[in-house]
């Protein structure tokens, strides 16, 4: 039976590649986990589980406006969509070809 031996340039690789994708992602299980404790979990047990506490979410979404800001998210995405489609439209239009292009 032949053993295969892996080159140390990809076990090198495969090791960088695992560390950057845990610096990506345990901030973002860090905000998740941090956003359903209580603040006095958060305070006391800040790296630990508790008890989810879901209705940050709801006093989020009231409180702190939540819902107001993504409609303006939602509506300053979409006006400046449609400004770039209407300026690039514009814009490939007119630099299709030169003037002396026979398409022209």
């Amino acid at each position: 039976m032949k053993r295969s031996v892996l080159p140390i340039r990809t076990v090198l690789l495969t090791a960088a590649l695992c560390v950057a994708g845990a610096l990506v992602i345990y901030p973002l299980l860090f905000v998740l986990m941090t956003s359903i404790k209580s603040n006095l979990d958060f305070i006391i047990n800040p790296l630990g589980f508790t008890a989810p506490r879901f209705a940050n979410y709801a006093d989020a979404w009231k409180l702190g406006r939540v819902g107001q800001y993504f409609l303006n998210s939602v509506i300053v995405t979409f006006a400046s969509l449609a400004l770039q489609i209407i300026i690039f439209t514009v814009l490939s239009s007119i630099l299709r070809c030169p003037p002396s292009c026979p398409l022209s």
